[in-house]
């Protein structure tokens, strides 16, 4: 397999906002980590983690046309001994030549940062780092410009408007207003 793309938890949709150009570029199969529980139970938000799943389901597979998997764990209390455990016989499993996982940002999110980390010590420097958000930052730059064919902006949105969870949520309605630009390490 030439890639993995790494997404924290389904309850940012982190891949599709951050990670889209990337995903169509190099076509890797994506691993969704954490099942999106928080929400519903530190929000009041009426949505489940069965449909988060769903959402994510119709834009990587549906429209994305990419392969998926949303592993087990919760995003609750993250069991990450395990997570990593899991990323070892992924790595033993596929052997893939890229690996894409989001960064390590002062002021992220601590999923973002651990799942980053986690991959960074299994996959070494075949782990690359797309940028997501921090407190501070609706949507980080200052990495590499993604660079994207006219046609994947079109998709990006189409995936984008699967989350419709998300979009109604006042919390995260705010990162599908931006725009459709993206950034990487350097």
């Amino acid at each position: 397999m030439g890639a993995l793309l790494f997404e924290p938890h389904n309850l940012g949709d982190d891949a599709v906002l951050f990670a889209c150009f990337t995903m169509l570029r190099d076509r890797p199969h994506v691993v969704t980590v954490l099942q999106g529980h928080a929400q519903a139970r530190l929000h009041g938000f009426q949505v489940t983690a069965e449909e988060r799943m769903q959402e994510s389901r119709d834009a990587i597979e549906g429209v994305l046309g990419l392969t998926w998997t949303q592993w087990p764990f919760s995003d609750l209390r993250p069991d990450w001994e395990r997570v990593q455990e899991w990323m070892v016989e992924e790595r033993d499993r596929v052997n893939p030549e890229r690996v894409w996982a989001p960064a390590v940002e002062e002021g992220g999110n601590p999923h973002h940062t651990t799942v980053a980390t986690i991959a960074r010590e299994v996959f070494g420097d075949r782990c690359r780092h797309y940028l997501t958000y921090t407190e501070h930052r609706v949507h980080s730059n200052g990495g590499v410009a993604v660079e994207f064919e006219n046609e994947w902006v079109a998709l990006k949105l189409r995936a984008m408007a699967c989350y419709g969870s998300q979009i109604r949520l006042q919390s995260t309605s705010h990162h599908f207003q931006q725009g459709v630009a993206e950034w990487v390490e350097a």
